[in-house]
């Protein structure tokens, strides 16, 4: 296979590795939110007692 035949194969490759790079950080995205909806959900949720502190 000569470089020029290569080259598509490469470009293909580097491709599909930042399309799954930046699907694994969308995703990681999507779940950080949600944890941080739950966490809000749950410090408004507990008590606000000082002495518990």
């Amino acid at each position: 296979m000569t470089l020029k035949e290569a080259v598509p194969y490469v470009a293909g490759a580097y491709m599909a590795v930042w399309l799954v790079i930046l699907l694994y950080v969308g995703i990681l995205g999507r779940k950080l939110t949600r944890l941080e909806a739950t966490l809000e959900e749950l410090e408004r949720a507990a008590p606000s007692d000082p002495s518990t502190k």
